[in-house]
């Protein structure tokens, strides 16, 4: 077989270590996974990676579908879980791979990480998606897309180290790929980050108190960051540093993703954002350094957005969100909940990472949406918060689950009005882009 040529550095480990154990293949017309291997041994409270290889051995070039979370997606039974291990501000190059061509994909690159919860013969379905050339259109996920998916099965043995208690310490939890404020700490100790390299460790919540008072270390609240002119820290590129202010560009991934910088003056105590996760705070220039206050919040993940298949309502009958533009009437709800028409002022579209999931969320009266966890209802209340019993619109809500998302690209629009509601498959939701 061959293998295919990069220019650039793919973010894919293309190697597996020699304990890991081969397992067989699945067949889809020709495109075949290969050698799905976990790392061994693995005991509960461990996080473990996953590799696998996949082939084309059809007559047709495809493009497999990468993202943050790594060229393949996995779907535990109960004996692991997914966890996100580190905020991604990083985009994934495209994989083509032309007949007779492979390539080897591992989750240790990712932003997710696997932990194993239950001892035992786990099982796991590994999924890849692709999209085929069709000689008649470009590679695209927004058609000829297909997946082909793989069981396969490992152990998970007792924890016998009692000295660890099912979490790593902070220096492996840093070293493996997590960021330094995202470190676990066990039970009854307290983050901090060491001022003088910026690495993670776990200390009493008193002797935290103290190294934070005498300057030896930071909170994880309060990260700073040192740039010089041409270095960039995610959503920013330093362009240029003055006395008073700095010049650069600015990248964001939501509400559209975008590898294009936008030109932005930063002033002390001016921020710039990717739009959800990250956020930087200009807050001292000295010398031709430039330093910034950096906050993350995890809990606000791109995308929020709502699935490429929702129906929206308008005065000119229902409309698929991805064909709505900008200027377009659509219905939406004042304070007093009254219906009301406006029109739409924004329209949001964010690549969706592989292994992304979504809420599907189906209703007594049988209204159904599905929807990223983040993404708010009219009522204050997030999508991923929801359960079954609870009310939805006026309706009781059936059933609730979290489920794969097979889309290229989530979606939001913002209507005119004092409210930002619209009706998506006809549930009131709020619009992320106000």
């Amino acid at each position: 077989m061959k293998i295919p040529y990069y220019t650039i550095i793919a973010i894919l480990i293309f190697s597996a270590s020699s304990y890991l154990k081969p397992i067989q293949a699945e067949n889809q017309n020709n495109i075949l996974i290969v050698n799905p291997q976990t790392s061994s041994p693995i005991r509960v409270g461990d996080m473990f990676t996953i590799n696998a290889t996949l082939v084309n051995n059809s007559t047709n070039t495809i493009t497999v579908k990468n993202g943050c979370g790594g060229p393949f997606s996995i779907a535990f039974d109960g004996h692991a879980k997914v966890e996100v291990k580190k905020v991604c501000n990083w985009m994934a190059i495209q994989i083509i791979l032309h007949p007779g061509e492979n390539i080897t994909g591992s989750s240790l690159a990712s932003n997710l990480a696997y932990r194993a919860i239950e001892s035992g013969t786990a099982n796991a379905t590994i999924t890849f998606s692709y999209a085929i050339d069709s000689k008649t259109s470009n590679l695209s996920f927004d058609n000829n897309t297909a997946s082909i998916s793989k069981l396969f099965s490992y152990e998970i043995s007792n924890q016998s180290n009692e000295t660890i208690h099912g979490t790593y310490s902070p220096l492996k939890q840093f070293k493996s790929g997590i960021a330094a404020y995202d470190v676990t700490c066990n039970k009854g100790l307290q983050l901090i980050i060491k001022s003088r390299d910026n690495s993670p460790a776990c200390v009493k919540p008193d002797t935290a108190s103290q190294l934070v008072q005498r300057g030896w270390a930071k909170s994880p609240e309060n990260v700073f960051v040192t740039l010089v002119e041409g270095q960039r820290e995610n959503p920013l590129l330093v362009q240029k540093i003055f006395s008073d202010n700095i010049q650069g560009l600015s990248f964001r991934e939501f509400p559209l993703v975008t590898n294009v910088g936008n030109p932005i003056t930063l002033h002390i105590g001016d921020s710039v954002s990717n739009g959800c996760t990250i956020e930087l705070t200009l807050v001292k220039i000295s010398h031709g350094t430039a330093t910034f206050l950096k906050k993350e919040n995890l809990t606000r993940l791109c995308p929020l957005c709502l699935s490429e298949n929702t129906i929206i309502g308008t005065p000119n009958g229902p409309g698929n969100i991805k064909n709505l533009k900008t200027g377009m009437t659509i219905f939406t709800q004042d304070s007093s909940g009254n219906l009301q028409t406006g029109t739409i002022l924004k329209t949001g579209r964010t690549l969706a990472p592989l292994g992304h999931m979504m809420v599907h969320v189906v209703l007594s009266d049988k209204r159904e949406l599905y929807v990223s966890p983040n993404h708010p209802t009219a009522d204050g209340r997030f999508f991923g918060e929801l359960l079954v019993g609870d009310t939805l619109d006026g309706s009781k809500i059936k059933n609730v689950e979290h489920v794969p998302y097979n889309g290229t690209y989530t979606y939001d629009i913002l209507p005119s009005g004092q409210t930002g509601f619209y009706w998506a498959n006809g549930i009131l939701v709020e619009s992320t882009l106000k």
